[in-house]
Formats: structure tokens, C-alpha cells, sequence
């Protein structure tokens, strides 16, 4: 049977090899893993490729999966992938291909339609985990914490993987004190109303509430899937501080660190789209009413109007005089 052509009848997606050799979609054994590691891909380079992929298989302590979901690229490196996986001996591992490139959101929903992690990671080539025991770590404390979703500190880096370029740069987010002091309302309010919002390379989530998520905003909202997190704020899903550095960011490769008008207008209007999608179809109560006075005034021409916004001055001051940097050195 020919597994690099085969083909799937619900997800449109071409599965150019399963990480359990000799076998079909159909006679795949259903497996269940702690965590699923989704690496969204688009004309990768080998380099920043293989330097994730090796922070991921070397993950100890948790039973996990690695789904490669790539988005109609033009350099095709999955041989080399599977050459990858097969020397390093890890078979927990798939590699769905998209015939065309269809954004990041879609991108993601292949790999989200076949996971079977109880949690998601995502993450995109130059990006990695710090430390062989981080994904254990942060499933713990999940767990212990009765979160759904959480984000980590992050240490931003430039140029060769190998040689890395550490900055510091603004951390995100900015104000971390209403989520040590478990204050639900005030992190909500400043994920939502004053766009203090996380990195979101840094986010774990439950697969079951990724996926809801991401149905949600498939086929309306095409790269800037981290709109999702925002989404949960507003509807009461509190995502909570992992108080580690828990992942290496490329900092100036993804689309949103892109210094591009292009690219500004395109993650605008997804999150213009977030914020309508947060509001329809449903009875908004007296938080999400507040939040969508704050996006009003926002958008008011008088800059004035902001100071109407509970919190904006104070979050103004903060990054201006005060600003919450990221450490270019883990501990």
C-alpha cells in the first residue's frame, strides 16, 4: 500500500506516513497520549525545523504524540522528516499535509481533527521547549491547578538556533499581578478590554477546549488563531501564569512579530473578526458589555476617550515608564 499517497475522507488532508509503520488510516490503533505536540509548518528551513523537533522528542516523564500539520509547502522535507523520526527512534509521530496552503487556523484544525492528547502544545519551526521535563512540568500544573489553558514566560531569540542572539524585549503580558493574586475579573479585563494579552507561543491548553475553539473560528479567521485565547477571556475561561521558561521564541519570524504592513492588515482584521464572533449569538452580561464599551472607546478618534477605559491609564504608564522586559538567560 502506498501511505504517501493516501488520502482522508473527512479532513481533506493527505497523511504522507503514520507514525505506526505498515498500517492505514482505518487499521491505525487508537492510542491515547497525554499530550499532543501540533508543529504548524509552512515552507520551513531544515535548520530551525530540526532544532524544535529536538527539544520534542527528548521530552521525559509524560506519554505524548507528534502531529506535524504542514500548509501546502512548496520545499517538501517530509522524507527527510520520517528519515528523522526513524533515527532517533520515535514512532509516536504523523505528518498531515495540506494540498494548499490555507493559513494557520485551518492549518492547525488538521491537526487538532486527529490528536489524541488530553493537552495541546502548539508550536512552529524555531521554536522549542526549554528543558526535558517542561511539558511534564506544566501538565502538572494543570492538573494541581484545575486550569483549562495556561501561558509561560518565554525567552526570545534572533538568528541561527545554534548560536542564538538572546533580546529583550517587551514580555507579554505585560501586567502578571492579578494572575499571582488569582483575581479572575482583572485578568479577564485586561486580556479582553486593554489587550494585555499572553505570548502565544507560550499557551498550553486542553486539547478538548483548543478544538471547540478552533471550530469556532475556522474558515473566518485565517492566521491569527491565538485570537482563540481572548475569546476564552471574554467567555470566562481563565487562562493561569506557569511561572517558568518554558520555551525558546524566534523572535521576528512569525506573522505576528513581522515587521510588515501586510501583515499588520491581515492580523487586524482576524482580530476585528475575534472580536465579533466573541459577541454573536449570545446574551452578553454586565463584563462583556463593559468590554465592549472599552473596544468603542478605543476606536474613538479622540484619544482622550481612553481615559473612559478602566485601567488603560495605569496600563499606559506601565509600559511606558515601567516595562516588563523578557530575560535573555534561563535559569
Amino acid at each position: 500500500m502506498d501511505l504517501k499517497n493516501m488520502k482522508s475522507t473527512q479532513a481533506e488532508e493527505k497523511y504522507i506516513q503514520l507514525g505506526i509503520e505498515g498500517s492505514t488510516k482505518k487499521e491505525k490503533i487508537e492510542r491515547s497520549y497525554d499530550i499532543s505536540i501540533i508543529v504548524c509548518d509552512y515552507n520551513p528551513k531544515k535548520k530551525p525545523l530540526f532544532y524544535t523537533l529536538d527539544s520534542l522528542i527528548n521530552q521525559k516523564g509524560v506519554n505524548y504524540e507528534i502531529i506535524i500539520v504542514d500548509d501546502g509547502s512548496k520545499n517538501n522535507l517530509h522524507e527527510i522528516i520520517e528519515d528523522y523520526f526513524h533515527q532517533n527512534r520515535f514512532y509516536n509521530w504523523t505528518i498531515v499535509c495540506n494540498k494548499e496552503n490555507r493559513g494557520t487556523v485551518r492549518n492547525v484544525y488538521s491537526g487538532l481533527k486527529i490528536c489524541k492528547g488530553r493537552y495541546c502544545k502548539l508550536i512552529s519551526p524555531g521554536d522549542s521547549l526549554n528543558g526535558e521535563y517542561i511539558l511534564k512540568d506544566w501538565m502538572d500544573f494543570c492538573q494541581k491547578q484545575n486550569c483549562r489553558w495556561s501561558f509561560s514566560e518565554a525567552i526570545y531569540y534572533q538568528g541561527d538556533p545554534d548560536q542564538k542572539n538572546y533580546i529583550s524585549v517587551s514580555a507579554h503580558p505585560q501586567d502578571l499581578t492579578p494572575y499571582i493574586k488569582h483575581d479572575s475579573r482583572l485578568c479577564r479585563w485586561n486580556y479582553t478590554a486593554l489587550d494585555d494579552i499572553a505570548l502565544g507561543a507560550s499557551i498550553f491548553s486542553e486539547t478538548s477546549l483548543l478544538n471547540e475553539y478552533i471550530d469556532r473560528i475556522s474558515g473566518k479567521i485565517i492566521y491569527a488563531e491565538d485570537n482563540i485565547w481572548r475569546m476564552m477571556m471574554f467567555d470566562g475561561i481563565v487562562g493561569m501564569y506557569f511561572p517558568e521558561k518554558a520555551v525558546f521564541y524566534e523572535f521576528g519570524t512569525g506573522v505576528s512579530t513581522k515587521k510588515s504592513d501586510v501583515w499588520s492588515q491581515r492580523i487586524q482584521k482576524d482580530w476585528d473578526t475575534a472580536n465579533q464572533l466573541m459577541v454573536e449569538n449570545k446574551e452578553l452580561d454586565q463584563f462583556q458589555a463593559e468590554v465592549i464599551i472599552a473596544w468603542k472607546y478605543k476606536k474613538s478618534k479622540s484619544k482622550w476617550h481612553r481615559l473612559k477605559i478602566k485601567g488603560w491609564l495605569k496600563s499606559y504608564l506601565r509600559r511606558r515608564l515601567k516595562t516588563r522586559k523578557t530575560e535573555t538567560l534561563c535559569k
